[in-house]
């Protein structure tokens, strides 16, 4: 129960919050949304280097700890490219996407209702593929430990923050109201639950579960980092203020993973 709180912690109340902050200020720059999301990716890449992949190894060795990091980027590569071919936004090369909405797999011009409805849709299956991931080590941390579970959990939470305000973003503009804004939003993070179980099932079995899970989760992480935020931030922005950006929520993630 403890673990699936964090979980809900992380994942509903990371895009709710997001989702508020976009009713109340209003649809942010895309500019402004890649520096968010460069920064938490790089709280989460310091999170992945100095807290499970030690945590990993510790467990179960070096040797697993790369095949299953290894595992995690592969597949989630794969559900990524499945997720842009089946919303019409993928070509058969590797590519950069062309705006924020197209990074999170949101495909069409919304120009009324239906169209919010169908962009959601997507935008909640999209979600999916990084929720779940973040989900499973939220859970197996939760489980294994109370503070790093809670840590964990608030740092997912941070990155979840700025693609809450990117789904929240259409709706508001599509004169959606606030409350319903915010709950879509939230709702958006609830299949972090789903992964929470899986990482808390994981956890359970054995110690060696438990490590694979983190590695698995911490090759998801760094590929939703590496391969999806920050280039696209780079090419966005036209500038290095994204690196910087990136650089100091890593630099942050020490200080967090220290706690």
């Amino acid at each position: 129960m403890r673990a699936l709180m964090f979980c809900a912690l992380a994942g509903i109340g990371g895009t709710g919050l997001g989702g508020l902050i976009t009713v109340i200020i209003g649809a942010s720059s895309q500019r402004f949304n890649c520096w968010l999301l460069s920064f938490a990716g790089g709280v989460m890449t310091s999170i992945v280097f100095f807290t499970l992949i030690p945590h990993s190894i510790e467990l179960t060795g070096y040797a697993y700890t790369i095949i299953w990091l290894t595992l995690g980027i592969i597949i989630l590569n794969a559900l990524n490219y499945a997720v842009d071919r089946l919303t019409g936004g993928a070509e058969p090369t590797i590519r950069l996407h062309r705006s924020t909405e197209e990074l999170h797999h949101e495909s069409g011009i919304i120009d009324n209702r239906q169209d919010v409805l169908r962009s959601a849709i997507l935008m909640f299956f999209a979600m999916a593929l990084h929720h779940i991931p973040e989900g499973i080590v939220v859970g197996a941390s939760g489980s294994h430990d109370a503070q790093l579970g809670l840590l964990m959990a608030i740092i997912i939470a941070a990155h979840n923050i700025p693609e809450g305000m990117v789904i929240a973003a259409p709706l508001v503009s599509a004169g959606f109201g606030s409350a319903k804004t915010v709950v879509t939003a939230a709702l958006a993070g609830g299949t972090q639950l789903l992964g929470g179980i899986a990482g808390i099932y994981l956890s359970e079995l054995s110690d060696r579960f438990l490590a694979l899970s983190f590695a698995f989760a911490g090759g998801a992480m760094l590929y939703v980092t590496f391969c999806e935020i920050l280039p696209q931030s780079v090419v966005t922005t036209k500038s290095r203020v994204s690196s910087l950006v990136t650089l100091g929520g890593i630099i942050v993630g020490m200080l967090l993973s220290q706690i």
